[in-house]
């Protein structure tokens, strides 16, 4: 029993200690009481003419200092307390701030040692070097590209077949003619593909990525360049521009036919 009574009582004095307005006070009124706590522990009785209460209660009993200075100093503590905490912090980040751009001024203006200046100078010439390699190696690849697509452009002129406007005991009008001939070239080239796994694999590819409506063609291993050169040159794909491809009215013809297996 006595052990929760002072449990009780040591919580509410440790509430009442570390509570802001509380704590305040204590320090007001000490600070405006002064004398009555120095009488009461410094101060011996024979040093009175009376007792410590009696002396206390006719010298240091006004109301004043016991009651409305200590409220008037706690409220006033409470109030300019957080302005005076927030102005303090800020002038510690100024001073901070102030010290890093000090820092910073002096190591810019520090000189660089002999071996620094070496060693970037050193670092931009590797660089420069890297950067010549690559830039040759890439327009050696542009240039065996661009003959892959000159070669592929004369074979596939040299494999187109003659059109025949007219049959033995038939006559095709100018329309029905461009019909056949467009058919005959369409089926040619599914034939072709049919025939070529690279070119099956390309076009399988191709097919996803421009009916999902994705157009930007990925750069693996299904589609080569020969083959990518392949379909644009018999205008099977038409490049939109930004990497973006889209499926020609041919290349619509030409896919028909291949996954029908409807070869003339």
């Amino acid at each position: 029993m006595i052990g929760e009574i002072k449990k009780s009582v040591s919580a509410a004095l440790y509430e009442r200690l570390v509570s802001p307005f509380y704590g305040a006070l204590l320090i007001s009124w000490s600070l405006w009481n002064w004398k009555i706590l120095y009488v009461t522990f410094f101060v011996s009785e024979e040093r009175l003419d009376k007792n410590k209460i009696d002396w206390i209660v006719k010298n240091c009993s006004e109301l004043n200092a016991l009651v409305i200075y200590p409220l008037a100093s706690t409220l006033i503590i409470l109030t300019l307390l957080p302005f005076i905490t927030n102005a303090a912090y800020w002038l510690h980040l100024k001073f901070i701030k102030w010290c890093r751009d000090q820092k910073n001024s002096i190591e810019m203006k520090t000189l660089l040692t002999t071996e620094q200046s070496i060693q970037i100078r050193e670092e931009l010439i590797n660089t420069e070097q890297k950067f010549d390699s690559l830039l040759i190696r890439k327009n050696q690849e542009i240039k065996e590209l661009n003959l892959q697509i000159e070669s592929l452009k004369n074979a596939a002129s040299q494999q187109r077949p003659e059109p025949k406007p007219e049959t033995e005991g038939a006559s095709f009008s100018s329309d029905e003619t461009d019909t056949f001939l467009g058919s005959q070239t369409t089926s040619g080239i599914a034939r072709k593909i049919k025939g070529n796994p690279e070119l099956q694999r390309a076009l399988d590819t191709i097919i996803k990525y421009i009916q999902n409506g994705w157009g930007q063609l990925p750069e693996d291993d299904n589609i080569s360049p020969t083959s990518l050169a392949f379909f644009e040159v018999n205008h099977l794909i038409e490049n939109e521009g930004n990497g973006m491809f889209s499926m020609t009215d041919l290349g619509k013809s030409v896919v028909k036919i291949v996954l029908d297996n409807e070869f003339y």
